[in-house]
């Protein structure tokens, strides 16, 4: 009975990781990012960020390191809910040590409901482990929450259309040598507008995010660390980057 249990564990594991959506290439490369990061050396690093891809777009922990000599790492995901950045961080806190903890604020007035993509993208990278879990019961409904435990309930209609190549990456070391950041290509032109926070209204935020907000900070100082509240750069045609400093 244990060798079979064993033996099955080992299958359905296995079966879950060829069938699983692979996010290792591109801008969205959030299981190499994670593979890099749980590669690392414990307690090397001197910060780590948090956020949505505001946050992975905009710091780069490779000129970080080249201008002062600070180690860092970008766990950050497309959308990230807030709720995700707290356990991310709890996750980092496993093996690290930061000084520092930077939050990009992007996510500070987003929703409590997410789209089931932003989610898988923040939830499948990690490690099984309490942690993720208690990630999956904060962030999904109870009814969905099989999916995202294992998530071959998900991905187990993709077995007919994978390919040999796809099937060889499950074989393959990925990891993110750009520890977390993302370097977009082209160019968006604009104006380099100063916001004008005289004009603009404020964001009321929810009880739900202070309440998030609040659960980070106390998790950065009982570890020691510095909570940094940072804003990446937005696109200037729209108020709500004001909008949100300002509800800071």
């Amino acid at each position: 009975i244990i060798a079979f249990l064993l033996c099955a564990t080992l299958l359905f594991s296995l079966a879950s990781t060829v069938c699983e959506r692979k996010t290792y290439t591109g801008a969205w490369n959030y299981m190499s990012k994670m593979n890099e990061f749980y590669s690392l050396e414990e307690n090397t690093l001197d910060y780590i960020c948090v956020g949505s891809s505001h946050m992975y777009c905009t710091l780069n922990p490779l000129e970080v390191w080249n201008e002062s000599g600070a180690a860092g790492f970008v766990l950050a995901t497309q959308q990230q809910p807030l709720m995700a950045s707290y356990h991310y961080i709890k996750e980092a806190f496993k093996t690290q040590s930061p000084k520092y903890v930077v939050l990009e604020g992007y996510m500070i007035c987003g929703e409590s409901n997410y789209d089931s993509a932003v989610l898988y993208d923040a939830i499948d990278p990690l490690k099984f482990s309490l942690n993720k879990i208690q990630m999956i019961n904060n962030l999904v409904e109870y009814d969905k929450r099989p999916e995202y435990y294992f998530n071959i309930l998900k991905y187990h209609t993709r077995w007919n259309t994978l390919s040999a190549n796809e099937i060889n990456l499950v074989f393959d070391e990925h990891i993110d040598t750009y520890k977390g950041f993302v370097a977009l290509e082209g160019k968006h032109l604009g104006e380099n507008l100063i916001p004008n926070y005289d004009t603009t209204k404020d964001i009321e935020l929810s009880e739900f995010n202070k309440n998030i907000l609040n659960n980070i900070y106390d998790l950065v100082t009982e570890n020691n660390a510095q909570l940094i509240l940072m804003f990446g750069p937005y696109n200037t045609e729209s108020s709500i980057l004001c909008e949100k400093i300002k509800a800071e």
